[in-house]
C-alpha cells in the first residue's frame, strides 16, 4: 500500500501515515482489499511451486507498536489465515525492516517464520519469541 499511496519508495511515509488520521475508512478498503489479493497471489505461487513464501512489511517497521496495531498487524493476520486456511504446511516468514520493537506483534501474525533485520540479536529474538517460531536473518 505504502507504493500505492507515496507514489514509489519512501523513507517517512508522510502521505500514508497522514491518510491514517485524515481518510482512515479509505486507508483500511485499500489495506483490506490489498490483504485479500496479496493472499491470492500467495495462494497461486504456491499453488505454482513455491515451497515457501516470505512477506513483506514496508512500513510495519515506521509505526509505532499501536499504530502497527492498527494499520500493519490487523492486515497481515488477514493474510496469513487466508494462506493457512488452504495451505496449512507451507511456511510463511514475514519482514519488516526496523521492527526490533515489534517482534512478538510480528509472532503474533500467525507466521512461521520471522525475519530479523541487522539491528536485532539474534539470541535476544530467541529470548524474546520462544521457540516456536523460526527465525531468520540478522544479515547487514
Amino acid at each position: 500500500a505504502t507504493y500505492i499511496i507515496e507514489g514509489g519508495s519512501s523513507s517517512l511515509y508522510k502521505t500514508i501515515k497522514s491518510m491514517c488520521h485524515s481518510d482512515p475508512e479509505l486507508l483500511d478498503a485499500l489495506l483490506s482489499h490489498l490483504a485479500d489479493q496479496m493472499a491470492e497471489y500467495i495462494k497461486y505461487q504456491i499453488d505454482s511451486g513455491a515451497q515457501c513464501m516470505q512477506i513483506f512489511d514496508s512500513w510495519g517497521g515506521q509505526l509505532p507498536p499501536r499504530e502497527w496495531d492498527k494499520w500493519s498487524g490487523p492486515y497481515l493476520r488477514r493474510m496469513v489465515e487466508s494462506v493457512k486456511a488452504t495451505h496449512p504446511n507451507v511456511p510463511l516468514t514475514l519482514y519488516a525492516n526496523g521492527s526490533g520493537g515489534l517482534l512478538e506483534r510480528i509472532k503474533s501474525t500467525g507466521v512461521d517464520v520471522v525475519g530479523l533485520d541487522w539491528t536485532v540479536d539474534m539470541a535476544d529474538a530467541r529470548a524474546r519469541l520462544g521457540n516456536d517460531v523460526a527465525l531468520q536473518g540478522n544479515v547487514d
